[in-house]
C-alpha cells in the first residue's frame, strides 16, 4: 500500500480499522493512550482495508477532556496493566466466548475471527497466549477481547480488569513537549517493527530454497506450531528487501534505523538490512509487544557470528530487557521461580510444548545486571540456574557457561533471591551441551540435581584447589561471598555440611564464617564513621556542634555553650497509626549507652523530654525547646521507618507472618536482632516482644514472647505428626487437618466462608486437652489454655483477636456457662467476636474481628444450643484407661511438644502459594466426593461443610508433604465423623419436641404438677450407686414420672407407642443422654383419677373414717431443672416455694435401703 507524500510529517502511530464507529476517532494500539484524532481524507483511504497500516497524524486531541494530547497524559496506570496480565487466565477469558476442548498441552476450538468446522485455533494456558493455524491471528488475553468485541487497548484492559476484579487506576498530568515527542518517537518505532514481523512472518512461509531451509531448521528445532505461536520468522539473504518492503507500506526508513532493522551505507547512499540470511526470534518486552530481535545463523559459514542482536533502541535496552518474561512471568508467580538459561534459543527451547517450563527466562548476552534481577524479584523469590555444559579452555578450570552462572548467582545472592543450580553433564565426545539440545522434555530437566548455590559455588571452588593453602583461601572466600548471605540457620547448616565433606571440618567453617561475618561488620562501622562527618555538616546548619559526646552551640557572644551530656543515636521510626514511636541509642560523656523508647508526646514538651531521659541515669539535657526542635529536625531527617506488626500471624497488608522473634516472609524465616528489628528488602518491621529494651518487663508481650518461632525442637513433620497419630488417633489426623485450614484461614474463608471451631469432648483423662496442646505446640511452646468458665468475656475477646491463621485453645466447656460465651463460640466460626460500645470515642458500636482456628475442650458437649453444635466439628474420646505402651507413647510425644515445633509450622507455611492458588479447586473436588458419599444420608449443609473446610486443605498438600496420613483414610474418617455428629444433632432436634410436649400439656392442665412430675429445691442430689452431686448451691431439681408422662402423651402407631418424633425406647435413651440427665431415684407421686382430680382411699382409724391420697413410688428420672428451662425454654412452676415452706405431702424424709417412705397422715372425711 503505498501513500502519497502530501501527508502532514508527523509522527507515524498503528492504527486498526473500526468500521463501526465515529470515522473522526481512532485508538492507539496498545499505547494504553485514549482517543486520537485523524484527519477525516486520511481515514478514508485506509479504513475499508482492514489491515493495520502506518499512518501520519495531522492532529491529537483526548476526547475524554478535550485537550490537546501534547498537553494531557490519561493513560492506564502500568501497575494496572501489569495486575491484569499476571491475574487473567487466557482460557477462562476464550472459553467465555467458544467451547474448547483440551489435546496436550494446547485447548483447540474453532476460530472466532473467520468460519470453520474443523477447530484451527489453539490456546496455550502456560504462555497465555491463542494462534489460529487458519487465518493467522495470534496474541494474548488482551489483544483476544480487543480483536473480538473490536475495543482498543485501554477498553480491553479495563473489561478483564472488571473480570478479575481489578481496580482500574489512571495516571493523569501534563505533558512536556519533549515527553510528547519521545512517546511518539516510540510508538513509530513500535509501528516499524511491526511492519518487520510482519516481513520476516511472511518470508519464513516463503516458497523459496532459503526459506524452506529457514523453516527445516526451525521446525525442527522448536516445533511448527510453536514457532507460528512465538512469531519466529526470517531474514531473507538480501540487502535490500526488509527496506524496500516497507517503503511499499508508507514506512519512513529512519525509523527503521532507529529502531535497529536497517543501517545506512555512506557509500551506496541507502539504507540495508541488518539481518540477512537468518532466522529472527522476536525480543517482547513485560506486555508483550515486539521491541527488537536476536538472529540465529544456520548456514555453514564458520565466519559468520551466530548470533545477532539488535543494538539499544529508544524501545529496547539490552541491560534491562529479559527474554522471555511477558510469557514467564504468570509460571513464575505459581512456582515461586524462574528458571536461568544462557541464550534465546533455550528459553524457547523450555517454552515448547515438549517441555513446557514456560518460568524460564534469559539475557540477551552471559551477564544479568542489577536492573534485570529486581524485575524478576517483583514477581518471584527463587532462582534456579542451568549453566552451559561448556568445556574449559586449555588451563582453565571452569568454561564459560559455569564462570557465568558463579557471577550471576552471587549477584542474584547479593540482592535476597533464594538460588540453586541444576548443572548439565559434560558429553561423553567432550562437545558443549546446552538447554536447547540436552532438555528435550520434563524428565530431563528433572534428572538434574537441584543444589543450593551455595553448595555448587564452594565445590567449585574448592575443585579448583591443588593445595591446602588454596583452599583455606577458597573457604574464607565462600564464607565472605556466599554463606554470609543465608539467614536461615537450618538451610546454612545444610549447605556447611556437605562443604564440610570436602575440605576442613565443620568448627573450621564456622569459625571462618564468624570471622567474615565480623569482618563485614567492622567494615560498616568504618563506612557509618566516615558518613558522620557528613552528618555533622548537616548538624551545623541547624546551629548544632558535637564536642566530647555532648551537643553544644554557639551563644550570641560566641560562646560555645554545652546543652547535653550525651549524643542521639536514631535507630526507628516505629510507625503503628497514632501510637508512633522512635528509637534511640543515647551514649553519654562517660561512655555509657543506652537504648530508649520515646513516643511523640515525649517529643514534643521539652519537660517531659527531660523526664524521660534523665530516668535512664546520667543523662542530662539543659537545652531549650529551640534547642529540641533544632535537634529533632536533623534527628528525623536521618531517621528509617519500620512497621510494628501488632497481631501475631499473617499479616493481609505486608503479606507476611509474624511471630514475636522473626517473621515469615517470600519462603524465608528473618529473626529479630536485639532491639526487635525485623529488616526484608527495604522494609524494616518491629517486633517490641523480644527488644531488648522490654526484655525486663517480664508481664508485657507474654503472648508474643510465647509465638516464638526460635525456641523449638528438632522433630520432622513426618515424625510428630505420625507421634501425635499413635497416642491419639483418628482424632489427631482431623485436628492436623484443621491445623492446615488455620495456617491459611484468609486463603481458606475466600472458598468456604467460614471454618468451625474444632470441638474436642471427653471425660478427665481421656487426652482431649493434650491433643489440642499438641496442635497448639505449631505455635507456642507451653500451652496452658484458658477455662472458658472463670475467663472474663473482655480477656476471651483479647485472646481470640490478638493473631490471624492461628490456633487458640480454649478449655473447661461446659453446657452452663455463660450463655454471652455460648453466643461469642456460635459466631467465631464466620470470623465476629464481641461487640461493644466504644465508650472513649465516638461511642459507636465497634466489633472485633476472630481469625484465628478455635480448639474447644471439655468434659460437656456442647449440645445445650443447637446452633453451636452445628458449628462444631466434633470429636470424642472415652477410654481412660490405657496400657503401659500407650503411656510410654504419650510420655514420650508430651516431651517432644512441650519443646514446640514452630520450625514445622514455617515449613508449612512455605506452602502459601499452592494454597492462593489451588486450594479453590481441591475444596471443589473433596465437596463433590463427600456430597457423593452421603447421597443417602440426610446431612446439614453447614455440618458438610464443617468438616470440609480441613479435608480440602490436607488434600491440597497431599502431594506436596510426606505425611503419615492417607488421603482416603481421612475421607473416611471425616464421612463417619459427619454422620455421628448428624445423629447427635437429629436427637437434640427429636428430644426438644418431647419438652415442648410436656410443657404444652402443662399449661392445658393434661401434665399435672405432684403427679406427673416435682420440682424441688435442694443442694444435693444422690444417685442410686451412693454418688453425691454437690451443686454448691440450692438448686431446682426437676422430678419426672415417666411411665405417667409416656401413659398421658404417648399414641399408639403401628404398635409402637410414639412420644412426638421419638418411640419410647428411643425417647429412654435420648433422655439419660441429656445434658441435664443427673440420674433416677424412686419418688412419691399422686395418683389421678380419669377426670385429672387425685384418688382417694378411706381408712377406719380410732373409729374414724379418714380420707388419704393414693401415692405410687416409680422410678423417676431426675433433672437439673435449671438448665433444662433455660435450653429448652419450658416452665413448669406451679408455684415459688423454697424447700422449707414445702407442705407435709411434699416433703420425702431420708431414705436407707431398706425402708420405705412413710405414708402420708390421714385426713379427717
Amino acid at each position: 500500500m503505498r501513500r502519497s507524500t502530501d501527508f502532514c510529517r508527523l509522527n507515524m502511530i498503528m492504527i486498526r480499522s473500526k468500521p463501526n464507529i465515529d470515522p473522526q476517532k481512532k485508538y492507539c494500539v496498545k499505547a494504553a493512550c485514549y482517543e486520537l484524532e485523524i484527519c477525516e481524507d486520511t481515514l478514508r483511504k485506509y479504513r475499508d482495508s482492514g489491515l493495520i497500516g502506518c499512518i501520519r497524524i495531522p492532529a491529537l486531541s483526548c476526547f475524554l477532556c478535550g485537550s490537546q494530547c501534547k498537553n494531557v497524559r490519561n493513560m492506564i496506570d502500568k501497575t494496572t496493566i501489569e495486575r491484569v496480565l499476571q491475574s487473567v487466565d487466557i482460557v477462562d477469558v476464550v472459553s467465555g466466548h467458544l467451547t474448547l476442548q483440551k489435546k496436550g498441552s494446547l485447548y483447540w476450538g474453532c476460530c472466532p475471527f473467520h468460519s470453520e468446522r474443523t477447530p484451527s485455533f489453539a490456546v496455550s494456558k502456560a504462555r497465555g497466549t491463542f494462534t489460529c493455524y487458519g487465518c493467522g491471528a495470534h496474541g494474548d488475553a488482551v489483544e483476544f477481547v480487543q480483536k473480538l468485541d473490536n475495543l482498543t487497548f485501554p477498553e480491553a484492559i479495563e473489561s478483564l480488569a472488571k473480570k478479575c476484579g481489578i481496580q482500574v487506576m489512571h495516571e493523569q498530568r501534563e505533558r512536556t513537549d519533549e515527553e510528547l515527542e519521545a512517546a511518539r518517537h516510540r510508538e513509530s518505532l513500535l509501528a516499524a517493527v511491526t511492519v518487520a514481523q510482519q516481513f520476516f512472518v511472511e518470508h519464513l512461509q516463503a516458497n523459496t530454497a532459503e526459506a524452506d531451509a529457514a523453516r527445516q531448521y526451525a521446525y525442527s528445532r522448536w516445533g511448527e506450531e510453536y514457532c507460528k505461536s512465538v512469531g519466529i520468522g526470517y531474514a531473507p539473504d538480501s540487502w535490500d528487501a526488509l527496506p524496500e518492503y516497507c517503503r511499499s507500506l508508507g514506512v519512513d526508513e529512519a525509523h527503521l534505523k532507529d529502531a535497529g532493522l536497517v543501517k545506512f551505507s555512506d557509500k551506496s547512499r541507502k539504507h540495508y538490512s541488518f539481518f540477512r540470511g537468518r532466522i529472527t526470534i522476536p525480543i517482547r518486552d513485560r506486555y508483550g509487544k515486539i521491541i527488537s530481535y536476536t538472529a540465529r545463523y544456520f548456514s555453514d559459514d564458520p565466519e559468520q557470528q551466530k548470533y545477532l542482536n539488535t543494538a539499544n533502541t529508544p524501545i529496547f535496552e539490552k541491560g534491562n530487557t529479559v527474554f522471555g518474561l511477558n510469557e514467564a512471568i504468570r509460571q513464575a508467580g505459581r512456582t515461586g521461580r524462574f528458571i536461568i538459561v544462557e541464550g534465546a534459543p533455550d528459553v524457547l527451547r523450555m517454552h515448547s510444548d515438549d517441555v513446557g517450563l514456560t518460568e524460564t527466562v534469559a539475557t540477551l548476552g552471559t551477564a544479568w545486571s542489577e536492573q534485570q534481577l529486581k524485575q524478576l524479584q517483583r514477581y518471584a523469590p527463587s532462582l534456579c540456574f542451568i549453566p552451559d555444559a561448556d568445556p574449559p579452555k586449555e588451563g582453565e578450570h571452569y568454561g564459560p557457561g559455569i564462570k557465568a552462572v558463579m557471577k550471576n548467582g552471587l549477584a542474584a545472592m547479593q540482592i535476597g533471591f533464594s538460588v540453586s543450580v541444576r548443572e548439565i553433564p559434560v558429553s561423553e565426545n567432550g562437545y558443549k551441551q546446552d538447554p536447547d539440545s540436552f532438555i528435550t522434555d520434563c524428565d530431563s530437566f528433572n534428572s538434574l540435581e537441584d543444589v543450593h548455590f551455595a553448595v555448587w559455588y564452594g565445590k567449585k571452588l574448592l575443585g579448583a584447589c591443588d593445595t591446602d593453602t588454596e583452599k583455606v583461601q577458597a573457604l574464607n572466600r565462600i564464607c565472605r561471598e556466599v554463606l554470609v548471605l543465608i539467614k536461615d540457620e537450618t538451610l546454612l547448616n545444610c549447605c556447611i555440611e556437605p562443604l564440610s565433606k570436602i575440605f576442613g571440618k565443620l568448627k573450621l567453617w564456622r569459625d571462618a564464617l564468624q570471622n567474615s561475618r565480623e569482618e563485614i561488620r567492622r567494615e560498616a562501622a568504618r563506612k557509618e564513621r566516615e558518613a558522620l562527618s557528613e552528618e555533622q555538616s548537616a548538624m551545623r546548619e541547624l546551629g548544632i556542634i558535637v564536642r566530647n559526646r555532648c551537643y553544644c552551640s554557639y551563644s550570641k557572644e560566641g560562646e560555645l555553650e554545652r546543652w547535653s551530656n550525651f549524643l542521639m543515636e536514631p535507630l526507628f521510626h516505629i510507625i503503628d497509626g497514632d501510637n508512633a514511636i522512635r528509637i534511640f541509642r543515647i551514649v553519654n560523656d562517660k561512655g555509657v549507652k543506652r537504648e530508649i523508647e520515646l513516643r511523640q508526646d515525649e517529643l514534643v514538651s521539652l519537660a517531659r523530654f527531660q523526664q524521660r531521659i534523665e530516668s535512664l541515669g546520667y543523662f542530662i539535657f539543659k537545652g531549650n525547646l529551640a534547642n529540641l526542635l533544632n535537634l529533632k529536625e536533623y534527628l528525623y531527617s536521618i531517621t528509617d521507618s519500620a512497621v510494628q506488626l501488632s497481631k501475631m500471624g499473617w499479616n493481609t497488608a505486608e503479606e507476611v507472618y509474624a511471630f514475636g522473634d522473626g517473621i515469615f516472609a517470600d519462603n524465608v524465616l528473618y529473626e529479630v536482632n536485639d532491639l526487635g528489628i525485623v529488616k526484608i528488602g527495604d522494609r524494616t518491621f518491629y517486633l517490641p516482644a523480644f527488644s531488648k529494651m522490654h526484655i525486663e518487663q517480664k508481664d508485657a508481650y507474654q503472648f508474643e514472647r510465647s509465638f516464638s518461632c526460635r525456641q523449638h525442637g528438632e522433630v520432622s513433620l513426618y515424625d510428630y505428626v505420625q507421634r501425635m497419630v499413635t497416642v491419639f488417633g483418628d482424632n489427631a489426623k482431623v485436628g492436623f487437618a484443621f491445623l492446615l485450614a488455620t495456617l491459611f484461614l484468609d486463603v481458606v474463608k475466600q472458598t468456604s466462608k467460614r471454618l468451625a471451631l474444632l470441638n474436642i469432648f471427653g471425660r478427665k483423662g481421656s487426652g482431649k486437652t493434650e491433643l489440642g496442646t499438641a496442635l497448639m505446640s505449631f505455635f507456642i511452646r507451653q500451652n496452658d489454655p484458658p477455662s472458658l468458665a472463670t475467663t472474663s468475656m473482655a480477656s476471651l475477646n483479647e485472646m481470640l483477636s490478638c493473631a490471624e491463621n492461628n490456633l487458640v485453645h480454649l478449655d473447661e466447656y461446659k453446657n452452663e456457662i455463660d450463655f454471652r460465651k455460648i453466643e461469642l463460640l456460635k459466631q467465631i466460626g464466620g470470623g465476629s467476636g464481641q461487640t461493644k460500645k466504644n465508650m472513649d470515642g465516638d461511642k459507636k458500636v465497634q466489633r472485633t474481628f476472630v481469625r484465628s482456628g478455635v480448639i474447644l475442650t471439655g468434659q460437656d458437649a456442647p449440645t445445650r444450643d443447637d446452633a453451636l453444635f452445628s458449628r462444631v466439628i466434633h470429636l470424642s474420646y472415652s477410654q481412660v484407661t490405657f496400657s503401659k505402651e500407650a503411656k510410654r507413647n504419650f510420655e514420650e510425644f508430651q516431651a517432644i511438644s512441650a519443646r514446640g515445633v514452630s520450625h514445622l509450622t514455617v515449613q508449612l507455611l512455605k506452602l502459601r502459594k499452592l494454597f492462593e492458588t489451588d486450594y479453590a479447586a481441591h475444596y471443589a473436588t473433596c465437596k463433590r466426593e463427600l456430597m457423593a458419599a452421603l447421597a443417602e444420608d440426610s446431612i446439614e449443609d453447614r455440618l458438610l461443610n464443617n468438616w470440609l473446610a480441613p479435608l480440602a486443605a490436607f488434600h491440597t498438600v497431599q502431594t506436596s508433604l510426606r505425611l503419615p496420613i492417607d488421603y482416603l483414610d481421612l475421607f473416611n474418617i471425616c464421612v463417619g465423623g459427619i454422620r455421628r455428629q448428624n445423629e447427635q444433632l437429629k436427637k437434640n432436634s427429636d428430644i426438644a419436641v418431647f419438652w415442648s410436649m410436656l410443657d404444652s400439656g402443662h399449661m392445658q392442665g393434661r401434665i399435672v404438677a405432684k403427679s406427673h412430675f416435682a420440682i424441688r429445691v435442694q443442694s444435693s442430689f444422690k444417685r442410686l450407686d451412693g454418688d453425691v452431686i454437690d451443686f454448691g448451691r440450692n438448686k431446682s431439681v426437676l422430678y419426672l414420672n415417666y411411665q405417667n408422662v409416656i401413659a398421658t402423651l404417648g399414641q399408639r402407631v403401628n404398635g409402637s407407642n410414639i412420644v412426638g418424633k421419638l418411640d419410647t425406647v428411643s425417647l429412654d435413651s435420648y433422655l439419660r443422654t441429656h445434658p441435664a440427665f443427673l440420674g433416677t431415684k424412686q419418688y412419691r407421686f399422686r395418683v389421678l383419677l380419669p377426670n385429672g382430680t387425685p384418688d382417694y382411699t378411706f381408712d377406719t382409724r380410732d373409729g374414724r373414717s379418714v380420707r388419704r391420697v393414693k401415692e405410687v413410688r416409680p422410678m423417676a428420672f431426675v433433672f437439673d431443672y435449671e438448665l433444662l428451662k433455660e435450653s429448652c425454654e419450658i416452665n413448669l412452676e406451679t408455684q415459688e416455694r423454697n424447700e422449707n415452706d414445702a407442705s407435709e405431702d411434699d416433703v420425702e424424709p431420708e431414705e436407707t435401703d431398706s425402708q420405705l417412705p412413710p405414708e402420708e397422715p390421714e385426713l379427717p372425711f
